[in-house]
């Protein structure tokens, strides 16, 4: 299947009258990707890619479906809120805290999201001088032609054909090998069903030395499997379906919503059967604001003040504390990163 993928992807480039032909893409098989920017470029429409109608049928998939057609009209502010509970200033922090502290140097040439959702990190990465065009792979096909080119044209402006957005399948990706310089992702690949093979079909279409950022839940291996089944079992509440645009009255626990909690050990282990080397994993604290640190202060405070200077009296001296302690890292360059998510940021090669 994956030599077919190759061979169509080669004679479309051989014929398509836009100056490659088929010696150049031997030679640099990335040209296919250029050709894909082009013809997104010259249709306007979202690529389609082949996604298995069990996938394309399955619960997580149609309700995400939905989703994206009910935010289609809104801001791309609150599009990326709702849809990834993170603002554009927030994915620019975590994206430029990876760059500097974890994969030391900045993402260039052509790359893939893996799972882009409504495409705020495609957009992120593509704003760096060096990213040639990036992928921006989602299975719900309503995101890939509703939200990302309008997360896109509002993040990027001009710019914005630098991200091709696709309907697939991170399992099955219809590029030659060795033809991307990096893959990136943010809470995506903790929703395949078969991690090895997910893993195993990025690292074909990776360069030598190309790598991976990914940001992602990454569980302790001292996670006991009863543990893990217990967190897939949790059925979600009314609130968390009327915020996503599900039906508001259906049973739907997390693993039924395409949920895995994988551990330590078994990223270690997909990551090393696909011939990949995970290079750092690194724990993102969630970062505490001035206003929650002074909120904080606040608790030192007769009861009757603090309450006339915050309506709600929620406010933790933890909190104050954890702000010191970051701030103290930032001075230093020392201690734990913080970030507007807690996450794992991943930093994976492939050998040269």
């Amino acid at each position: 299947m994956q030599s077919t993928h190759r061979s169509a992807a080669s004679i479309a480039v051989a014929s398509n009258g836009h100056g490659h032909n088929l010696a150049e893409t031997r030679h640099d098989p990335g040209a296919v990707i250029d050709q894909l920017q082009e013809t997104y470029a010259r249709d306007g429409r979202s690529l389609k890619w082949a996604i298995p109608q069990w996938l394309a049928d399955a619960v997580e998939v149609t309700y995400r479906n939905g989703f994206a057609e009910h935010l289609a009209t809104t801001t791309v502010e609150e599009i990326t809120w709702r849809h990834a509970h993170l603002y554009p200033s927030d994915v620019e922090q975590m994206v430029s805290m990876a760059e500097r502290h974890v994969l030391k140097g900045s993402l260039s040439g052509r790359g893939i999201e893996l799972g882009a959702g409504c495409g705020i990190l495609s957009a992120t990465v593509a704003k760096r001088p060096g990213v040639r065009s990036i992928l921006a792979l989602e299975v719900c096909t309503p995101q890939t032609e509703l939200l990302i080119p309008k997360v896109a044209r509002g993040l990027l402006g001009q710019s914005a054909g630098k991200v091709i957005p696709v309907a697939g399948t991170f399992d099955t990706l219809e590029i030659p090998d060795e033809s991307l310089d990096f893959t990136v992702e943010i809470h995506s690949l903790h929703h395949s069903g078969d991690l090895k093979r997910t893993i195993r079909e990025c690292a074909r279409v990776l360069k030598p030395g190309g790598v991976c950022l990914w940001f992602d839940r990454v569980q302790p291996d001292t996670m006991t499997d009863a543990e893990v089944e217990a967190l897939l079992d949790k059925v979600y509440s009314r609130e968390f379906l009327i915020a996503n645009a599900y039906p508001p009255d259906v049973r739907l626990t997390r693993r039924e919503n395409g949920e895995h909690e994988y551990r330590l050990f078994e990223w270690k282990g997909a990551v090393e059967a696909a011939g990949l080397i995970l290079d750092k994993h690194v724990p993102v604290k969630l970062a505490i604001t001035g206003r929650q640190a002074a909120k904080g202060l606040t608790r030192l405070l007769p009861t009757p003040l603090r309450r006339a200077i915050y309506k709600s009296d929620n406010g933790s001296l933890a909190k104050t504390g954890t702000w010191l302690t970051q701030q103290w890292g930032k001075l230093t360059g020392t201690g734990a990163l913080y970030g507007p998510k807690a996450d794992t940021i991943m930093v994976v090669r492939k050998p040269a």
